[in-house]
């Protein structure tokens, strides 16, 4: 959002705004999806650079993208500020094979440690200038291994070998 756009709570009252998307994201979507239900309207830019420019110029109310990536938006432009943080549930994953599962158990977990000893939420400060939220996939380790409701996902408990 722009740095003197008041701050709101609630997705609702972004009813009547512009709201800008990277096209084809999966963001784009969920938007879409949401569009008759909060009554906003959906502009998709061809890229999130563009998406972004169309807050800064007036053409949108606010942007949305994944955490990361709006916080390095706003990191960069002091024009910005990040505004309300909305879970969709969507996640980013590392894509394997399907017969790769000591591969994708050996990379959870040393996701699992790097969550574990502050490493992630450090490098997220670093980089995106902001505290990642409790509860967010940069602080929290998940049950299982794999993404829950993927193909390959294992609920079985395991403990992390951290070194």
């Amino acid at each position: 959002m722009k740095k003197d756009t008041p701050d709101f709570k609630s997705l609702e009252e972004l009813k009547g705004k512009v709201i800008s998307v990277n096209k084809g994201s999966a963001y784009d979507a969920w938007l879409r999806d949401l569009e008759r239900k909060i009554g906003w309207t959906v502009e998709s830019y061809g890229t999130q650079t563009d998406a972004v420019q169309a807050v800064i110029a007036g053409r949108a109310y606010a942007n949305v993208a994944g955490n990361t990536a709006i916080a390095w938006a706003v990191k960069g432009n002091p024009q910005l500020k990040l505004g309300y943080l909305h879970s969709t549930g969507l996640v980013w994953a590392i894509a394997l094979r399907k017969d790769s599962v000591p591969l994708r158990d050996t990379l959870d977990e040393a996701l699992e440690c790097l969550k574990a000893d502050g490493t992630i939420a450090k490098l997220h400060e670093k980089w995106f200038g902001i505290v990642p939220a409790p509860g967010s996939a940069a602080v929290t380790s998940f049950p299982g291994h794999g993404v829950p409701g993927f193909v390959g996902y294992d609920p079985a408990a395991h403990e992390a070998k951290c070194s």
